[in-house]
């Protein structure tokens, strides 16, 4: 179970569960579920000591290099985690192979703005799985592939395509979890109607917290900013949900309406308190922009400035023709020749 409490936000629970189970069996899982909880924590020096301590012990063991990217990523070394990732993309474990492969094309890469690098990735993680012919594992990775091409390109037909190319598999094989994040791919793609059909049909049994993210995304794509805004406050700090991805979303509709001062509140925890993790690195480099653009808008033009620096300092090995690049760049430049007047 400590994995689980990890994973769905509950690290203290986490902490306490390893513990208990390495005074009662000393064990490399135990010592991995303890780092992620201690990376959960912000405790990222003991974890980078308990990863140590296991590559003294046994450095060929399979979840060494996950778990050294998960601690490398919380202390910001991205390098020593792209380093580890791609070790693990050569694990003699699948899953372990996939789950690399993932965290590099849906957190790591996006993170340094390498939208390229993600897609091909992703690519290959989907050809992998294909040649297995488990769909209820493909299917995932194709909405999360459209995700990543949508940051990249902030073209909502990309997510449409990959929506149509799920809903033509069969049912039976698409998991409930999939299902969901198809629902909200509709919603980026601008078509709430064929979202909700999916929910309602297929998402009955979903948990309050994954009722209250599908809600948000549905107002944040909607225009409906201040009710997302509201929803967010409300479950601010509950485990398990990726808090950092619906306060992104709902920048963005706030910055459409202009309200800058929304923007920058809601924000500001992602820069500020939110400890870097595959689930939320993807979208931290946009809450750097969103608010450079509130900044903006409020007439604040040295935040902006730092703001529009900051995303870009994330993104200095990244990608040239990003849509959201171009724009901090173009924006930045102008302030820059503001400020030199």
């Amino acid at each position: 179970m400590t994995w689980l409490e990890t994973s769905t936000g509950h690290p203290r629970a986490a902490d306490k569960m390893a513990r208990r189970w390495l005074d009662v069996r000393k064990s490399m899982e135990a010592v991995q579920a303890l780092a992620g909880a201690e990376v959960s924590l912000g405790r990222v020096q003991r974890a980078r000591t308990l990863v140590d301590s296991v590559r003294a012990i046994d450095p060929e063991w399979p979840g060494l290099d996950m778990t050294s990217a998960q601690v490398a990523l919380a202390a910001g070394d991205v390098p020593a985690a792209v380093v580890a990732l791609k070790k693990a993309t050569r694990a003699k474990i699948p899953a372990v192979r996939l789950g690399a492969m993932q965290a590099l094309g849906f957190s790591v890469y996006p993170y340094e703005g390498r939208y390229r690098d993600a897609l091909a990735i992703a690519d290959s993680a989907i050809a992998r799985v294909s040649s297995h012919g488990d769909t209820s594992a493909i299917a995932p990775i194709i909405l999360q592939r459209a995700f990543v091409q949508y940051w990249q390109t902030q073209d909502p037909e990309a997510v449409a395509r990959a929506a149509r190319e799920v809903m033509r598999m069969p049912d039976a094989n698409l998991e409930a979890e999939t299902w969901q994040m198809l629902a909200a791919a509709w919603c980026v793609a601008g078509d709430s109607t064929r979202a909700n059909a999916v929910w309602d049909e297929h998402c009955g049994n979903a948990s309050r917290q994954q009722r209250t993210m599908y809600r948000i995304i549905v107002l944040a794509t909607n225009g409906r900013c201040a009710e997302a805004a509201s929803q967010i406050e409300q479950v601010a700090g509950t485990a398990g949900w990726p808090e950092a991805g619906m306060r992104v979303a709902t920048g963005f509709c706030q910055i459409k309406e202009g309200n800058f001062s929304g923007v920058v509140v809601l924000l500001e925890s992602v820069v500020k308190k939110t400890p870097i993790a595959f689930a939320n690195a993807g979208v931290i480099p946009i809450a750097y922009y969103l608010p450079g653009k509130a900044y903006e808008g409020l007439g604040r033009t040295a935040d902006a400035t730092r703001a529009y620096e900051a995303m870009l300092t994330l993104w200095k090995d990244g990608d040239q023709e990003p849509p959201l690049r171009v724009d901090a760049e173009g924006r930045l430049h102008r302030l820059r020749e503001i400020e030199s007047m």
